[in-house]
């Protein structure tokens, strides 16, 4: 009877402290609850209202131009640009509503991570925006190449804009990368040994190839009395 008594002693004691426990943290857990739906309503609300805002102004149409809608759909991204940015404000509003409930509930830990992730979102935007400008900008740029050589005549007019477009492309990519907080330094390092050897290698072949044409032009000149090898050479006559 008397270690029933102590064992009955001891579970009513713990579970009094279990109640006690509970009784004190249903506060929080209640508030943070009450948080979480405030959060998800206001979340709600403000996505639909900037979806709305984005449909009204055309939006879809802007974006899904060349060359955006080439990226898009080589990405295989079924969602339009609107339900993205959509999303984008819901979890970013979501998230501010989280970060107090966690802080509501004394989860420091989970409240600092989420907030980390909070304030990289503007620049994770930033370098978004960067891109898609910078787009824009170097396809223009390939678009005028094109045409200036083609007016030109140029047979090598879609190589040489081709050509320039990939180099500014990977110029923004970098951009983007180092705009989103991304160590770029061995990438741009290993890039630029890349680059001088394809120019070096380019100088070094249009050089040997050159070599015929300018002995014969050379050679033109000679003939021509335009000069002579005396002066050429600037030794004294």
């Amino acid at each position: 009877m008397k270690d029933f008594s102590t064992w009955k002693e001891l579970f009513f004691s713990s579970f009094g402290a279990f109640l006690n426990v509970i009784v004190q943290a249903l506060p929080s857990f209640l508030g943070a609850l009450i948080l979480l739906l405030i959060g998800w309503l206001v979340a709600k609300s403000l996505s639909f209202v900037v979806l709305k805002l984005l449909v009204n102004i055309k939006f879809d149409r802007l974006i899904e131009k060349p060359p955006l809608s080439e990226y898009f759909s080589q990405a295989n991204l079924m969602a339009k640009p609107s339900e993205w940015v959509r999303k984008l404000v819901y979890w970013t509003v979501y998230l501010l509503f989280i970060v107090t409930a966690a802080e509501t509930l004394g989860l420091e830990v989970v409240s600092a991570e989420i907030s980390k992730l909070i304030s990289y979102l503007p620049r994770l935007f930033a370098a978004l925006l960067i891109f898609g400008i910078g787009v824009y900008i170097i396809s223009f740029v390939r678009d005028f190449i094109r045409a200036a050589t083609a007016t030109l005549g140029m047979s090598a007019g879609k190589f040489i804009s081709g050509f320039v477009f990939y180099i500014l492309l990977i110029i923004l990519g970098l951009t983007t990368l180092k705009q989103a907080g991304m160590d770029t330094d061995i990438i741009t390092t290993n890039l630029s040994l890349i680059m001088g050897a394809i120019f070096f290698s380019f100088a070094l072949g249009y050089g040997f190839a050159s070599r015929d044409i300018l002995s014969n032009i050379l050679a033109t000149f000679l003939a021509a009395g335009c000069f002579s090898w005396a002066k050429l050479l600037k030794l004294p006559m």
